[in-house]
């Protein structure tokens, strides 16, 4: 949606296709994951160490590409002018912002992705039942921390954004997809 230039299409489409090809083994540990927690209810034994395993992996193979996601946005910083960089982050927050109204607008049980995953594993109405009270007790008991992280995260957000759009920006220094914030 921003009017780039033909080098910078170019530009943009080549960094966006070496971070993806470069995250693919880390969606590819998630997935196998999920498929590997799923096939475990479906036989009534879930291997949890195995599915940690598999996640502790992944976040661990994040972690290391972090310096190239770093490097990335970086180079996306000095491909873009000032206006497409104010266009982009305007962009990501209406784009964060039907996210969340989305998300909030869900209500009712079972919806979206944990509806979806509810019918891949073939739960019974009781099982999801289950589910969603043990859902809805942890977040009655984490509400406060849950709330905390958010407003973090919220700050954080703005704060990257703010140095996004401005003539300097360094991920490095910002430590942006650090494991010890929340963003």
């Amino acid at each position: 949606k921003l009017d780039l230039r033909a080098d910078q299409k170019v530009a943009v489409e080549s960094l966006a296709k070496d971070m993806k090809a470069k995250a693919a083994p880390i969606r590819k540990l998630r997935q196998q994951a999920i498929k590997e927690l799923a096939a475990g209810v479906r036989a009534g034994k879930i291997d949890k160490a195995r599915a940690q395993q598999l996640m502790a992996q992944a976040k661990s193979q994040a972690e290391a590409l972090k310096p190239e996601f770093q490097t990335a946005l970086n180079k996306l910083h000095s491909i873009l002018d000032a206006k497409q960089r104010a266009q982009l982050v305007d962009l990501l927050k209406k784009k964060r912002g039907e996210k969340f109204s989305k998300m909030r607008g869900m209500g009712g049980k079972h919806r979206g992705k944990m509806q979806k995953m509810a019918k891949e594993l073939g739960l019974t109405d009781a099982q999801k039942d289950q589910i969603q009270d043990v859902m809805y007790a942890q977040f009655k008991k984490n509400r406060g921390e849950m709330r905390a992280r958010m407003r973090s995260m919220k700050a954080q957000m703005k704060a990257a954004a703010e140095a996004f759009a401005s003539p300097r920006f360094d991920a490095r220094q910002l430590d942006i997809f650090s494991k010890n914030k929340d963003l």
